[in-house]
This record gives C-alpha cells, structure tokens and sequence, in this order.
C-alpha cells in the first residue's frame, strides 16, 4: 500500500469513495456528511493546499483523507480539555473504498500522518466525528486517542473530540 499526496487525477476516484460513504452513513442514520457536504469542491480546495492524500492498492485509489497542519478553527472551543496546547495536524474527511475495509486503509494513513507530524515537530494530532459514527469511533479509540470533549463544526454540529500525543 503507497500513501501519498493528491493530484487532479484521483479527484473522480476520491469522489466515488466519498459517494459510498455518504450512502453508508445515510443507511446508517449518521448525521455526518450530507448530499451537499463534501463536495467536489472542498476536495479541490484541499488539493490546491496540498492536504489531501490517498492510499492506493495496485495502483487504485482505495482511501483518502485530508490533514490539516496549521489547526482548526472549530477547535478553539471545546466543552472539555485539549491534551496539549501545542502544535497539532487535524484529521479531517476520511474514507475508505468499502471493499478494501478490512486492509488497513485508515490505519495506513493514519500512520502516514502521524509519521509526517512527527518529522515536522509537532505536539499532538487531533480529530473529531459525530456521536453516531460508531465505525469511526471506534478506530479512533483502538488507534491511542483520548476523547477531550466536544467540538461545534460550522457552530452548530456537534462533535466528539480527540487528541493523540506525538511526543
């Protein structure tokens, strides 16, 4: 399995993950991601910053997630306690393809990011999703994250919170 950055080529791949994950998602009355959100768009506008990446298998596109590393707004305010108050990259809009579940996709990039804020020196990595998104939930817990509170995305979507040291 190969991490790397983005390019305009895996754009329509990124986007047939992203349509099946919102499938998911709306089959399982989780209030995460909408018909509207994300777009096309907003994975274009991650692509110019250069903080999307994929995964791929044989030369496919199998996941992607973004990676924020100059933090995040909607994380000023928490109903709790960041672990650090240092530098932090924020996980934000990953999926997997759902028949490559089961390969270690979102563990791949996980560790990709991880590797990555660790040679760029910083403190922590954080992430957030919707109490309803048991999935997510649960590789974020399995993966060393602590639940730090809770977060208002858009200032009114309300999200659990966590927090990975790096150091």
């Amino acid at each position: 399995m190969i991490t790397r950055t983005a390019n305009e080529n895996d754009i329509s791949e990124i986007m047939k993950i992203v349509e099946k994950a919102k499938s998911y998602m709306k089959e399982n009355k989780i209030n995460q991601w909408s018909e509207n959100y994300p777009n096309e768009d907003v994975f274009l506008t991650d692509l110019k910053e250069n903080r999307l990446y994929v995964a791929e298998i044989d030369k496919k596109v199998v996941g992607m997630a973004v990676l924020v590393l100059d933090g995040d707004k909607d994380y000023k305010n928490i109903d709790g306690k960041w672990l650090s108050d240092g530098k932090y990259g924020v996980i934000h809009r990953i999926a997997v393809h759902p028949d490559f579940k089961s390969q270690n996709v979102a563990k791949n990039l996980l560790d990709f990011f991880e590797d990555k804020l660790k040679e760029l020196n910083y403190d922590s990595i954080r992430v957030d999703t919707h109490k309803d998104n048991k999935s997510m939930l649960r590789f974020i817990e399995k993966n060393g994250f602590q639940k730090c509170g809770v977060v208002y995305i858009r200032k009114t979507d309300e999200r659990i919170a966590f927090e990975k040291l790096l150091k």
